[in-house]
């Protein structure tokens, strides 16, 4: 197997163990609408206690190890998303956490349920017609 000389290594499994406080934490803010600031800084240290990782998880490591310092609302709840995603995946979860700012509101389709779709018939593709 050969490798690409500019490839690196995420531990993946390590950031999502390490991710797993902070989204027992969130858990509890969502269910309850307070976190535990002790709890918080207790999973912000766990996080900090990782070698320093490349791309995205790397960036959302660092957003919440430095308690979002010069980040947006928006990227730290992106952050705590990716790490919380991380975790679950790393605990053998199978649905991921969703998080979401509370100055976005959901977004929600319409469904009608009793509607059915139709198609443009395209060219040449007519019913019953020659192939």
């Amino acid at each position: 197997m050969s490798t690409h000389p500019d490839a690196v290594v995420v531990d993946l499994g390590g950031v999502g163990r390490a991710s797993a406080a902070l989204a027992r934490w969130y858990r509890g803010l969502v269910a309850t609408g307070e976190g535990d600031v002790d709890e918080l800084g207790r999973a912000r240290m766990e996080l900090a206690t990782l070698p320093a990782q490349p791309g995205r998880l790397g960036w959302a490591v660092r957003v919440i190890v430095c308690g979002g310092d010069d980040a947006t609302d928006e990227e730290i709840v992106a952050a705590v998303n990716l790490l919380c995603d991380a975790a679950s995946r790393a605990g053998g979860q199978s649905t991921p956490i969703a998080v979401q700012s509370a100055a976005v509101a959901p977004l929600r389709r319409r469904r009608d349920r009793g509607a059915t779709v139709s198609h443009p018939t395209l060219p040449g593709m007519e019913p019953g017609g020659a192939a």
